[in-house]
């Protein structure tokens, strides 16, 4: 799975990765992530410092990060987190932006809270980003992309301001999403500091749960289909195709038979694995609730899509 991450320079990507991973490196809900020794120890030492009120600075790089996710000692999903550098969306240039949109599954848009709220002129761009989207999924096969809109550095927000006004000068595109089928959109706001981690872990995971969701379907369909396989040669064994097999040289109807029973045999024993992750991921994402940092009570988060529960197969 591939998961951009896209966003003005001074938005807080590097502070989010780094802090998403510390706290799901340790594990939420029974679900924890893993990557490669070198990114482990790079991201440990920026959430450590985040912790005491040191903030990374800003990407200067396209960079691709390869994460593993667990469920219980157990890999369920691979993905990869492609963080974009501030400068890309003002760039004449967005080939591999475009790219990379139609060849991922989902997409992480980090706005400053503070700057959407005022309008500030950086968040403009934030439509061409839009337009993108829009025109990726025109032609595309996806049977949903998801976006998820995180408002970094949410804790600068006064407790007397709605999430319905910070939000307003993207209301366009949140509206025109509902009623968009291959759009799922959730607004997020996030708080990283050495005062407590708000609501880090429900953009990364949230984005999961929609791979988590296609990879089961995706694994039964293809059950499905080795199992009528199995059938069609299966009902076609005889004495006469052996022997004219074994005279040419050939695989047996029977042979054939076996290997797509095989093949959907290790389908079944997937999505019978991932069965329950699946569902305890989905009931944890809708069940979720939004803490803001500056207001004593939890309220639910703004989703604007319709229901996304699991469905029971």
């Amino acid at each position: 799975m591939n998961i951009l991450m896209i966003g003005n320079k001074e938005s807080g990507k590097t502070t989010y990765m780094a802090s998403a991973f510390g706290l799901l490196e340790g594990g939420v809900s029974g679900f924890y992530i893993k990557t490669d020794v070198s990114s482990k120890t790079w991201f440990r030492k920026l959430f450590s410092e985040i912790k005491n009120g040191n903030y990374p600075n800003a990407t200067d790089k396209r960079s691709t990060f390869e994460f593993e996710l667990y469920h219980d000692q157990t890999k369920i999903l691979d993905f990869n987190w492609i963080d974009y550098n501030g400068g890309i969306i003002t760039e004449q240039s967005i080939d591999n932006l475009e790219k990379d949109i139609a060849q991922s599954e989902g997409m992480m848009i980090f706005l400053e809270a503070d700057a959407l709220w005022r309008n500030n002129t950086s968040v403009h761009k934030f439509r061409r980003i839009l337009a993108l989207i829009a025109n990726h999924l025109e032609n595309s096969e996806h049977p949903l992309f998801s976006v998820v809109i995180v408002l970094t550095k949410y804790d600068r927000i006064s407790a007397d301001v709605g999430l319905d006004e910070v939000t307003e000068h993207i209301k366009m595109f949140l509206d025109d999403a509902k009623n968009n089928d291959k759009i799922y959109v959730r607004v997020v706001p996030v708080s990283c500091t050495d005062k407590g981690f708000y609501n880090v872990e429900l953009p990364l995971l949230d984005i999961l749960d929609s791979g988590m969701k296609i990879e089961y379907l995706t694994t039964i369909l293809e059950a499905k289909a080795y199992a009528e396989e199995f059938e069609k040669y299966h009902n076609k064994r005889s004495l006469i195709d052996w022997a004219i097999s074994r005279f040419l040289g050939v695989k047996t109807n029977g042979e054939i038979a076996e290997e797509y029973r095989e093949q959907a045999q290790r389908k079944i024993q997937l999505y019978e694995s991932i069965k329950t992750p699946t569902e305890n991921l989905s009931s944890y994402i809708s069940n979720y609730s939004i803490m803001f940092p500056n207001v004593i009570k939890n309220i639910d988060v703004i989703k604007n899509k319709k229901s996304r529960n699991f469905i029971d197969l």
